[in-house]
């Protein structure tokens, strides 16, 4: 069962991924309406899921707050990362934001280390190294590398708070987290909106109509599968096979559908980041 729940997770993660660059290759803007409706479809799945017990104290908005701050913030910087620079480059640094979790495990709770995981941290190491080296004399652009790098400390503190959640509630009120979490980034992704890109979401909405559903759905599904696991897998081993899955699913994606190609360095370091996500399972 927690295979498949893997499995799931990671389709859940690389379709949020591709609708992002779909969207972004067909309208080339509305990032922030883009957020707000996919945050608001996501969010109103968890509550219909979860209204009829639904339990809220302030502890859990403050959980919710926090997940949102950082949720929010790895939301849209993953979308500059993807609009900005290669799909399959970004995918691949994004997925290691999974080890900021992957660490809270080892440190906080306790969780086991063997030498292998020393293994997938050199590997990591030249990968990072690898996927920057010079194509055609150009090299990552500053902007691409600081969006990857803040989506990376997003996207990994969203998850950890989401553990702790877990943790603290004992595998309870998942669906209230998420639906006050996901509403607090939809209010603000809705004021930015009406703030920077007012004038064009009649257009956004009529053509990324389609993106934006399966988007909000996968998020919605992803993180309940996500959370679910949570309470069953240690976290040092859950996030790797979650990255590890991430990364070769959005390396197909990029290549075959949207014809990215990588230097010999690229590929070898894209490679080496699979290993590395690997050998931290082991």
């Amino acid at each position: 069962m927690n295979a498949l729940i893997l499995i799931l997770i990671t389709l859940g993660i690389s379709a949020q991924s591709v609708t992002k660059k779909a969207y972004n290759n067909k309208l080339h803007g509305g990032r922030f309406f883009f957020s707000a409706v996919t945050s608001f479809i996501s969010g109103a799945l968890f509550l219909i899921m979860g209204i009829k017990g639904f339990s809220v104290d302030l502890e859990l908005v403050l959980y919710s707050f926090c997940f949102a701050v950082f949720f929010g913030m790895g939301l849209i910087f993953s979308f500059l990362a993807i609009a900005s620079g290669p799909l399959s480059l970004t995918s691949l640094i994004s997925s290691f934001s999974l080890l900021i979790p992957t660490f809270y495990g080892l440190i906080f709770l306790d969780e086991q280390i063997g030498s292998f995981f020393f293994i997938g941290l050199g590997l990591l190491a030249a990968s990072l190294i690898l996927i920057n080296t010079k194509k055609d004399n150009t090299t990552a652009s500053l902007k691409w590398a600081i969006f990857v790098i803040l989506s990376f400390i997003g996207n990994g503190t969203s998850a950890t708070v989401q553990k702790m959640q877990q943790i603290a509630y004992e595998g309870y009120n998942k669906n209230e987290f998420m639906c006050i979490a996901l509403f607090f980034t939809a209010i603000f992704f809705t004021i930015m909106t009406f703030a920077k890109e007012k004038q064009h979401i009649k257009q956004n909405a009529r053509s990324g109509w389609g993106a934006m559903l399966i988007c909000g759905a996968a998020n919605c599904f992803g993180n309940l599968l996500l959370m679910i696991l949570s309470n069953s897998m240690p976290a040092s081993i859950m996030f790797p096979l979650i990255s590890a899955g991430g990364i070769i699913l959005s390396t197909m994606v990029s290549i075959f559908i949207y014809k990215e190609k990588l230097s010999s360095p690229q590929f070898i370091g894209l490679i080496f980041g699979i290993g590395s996500v690997i050998f931290l399972n082991i």
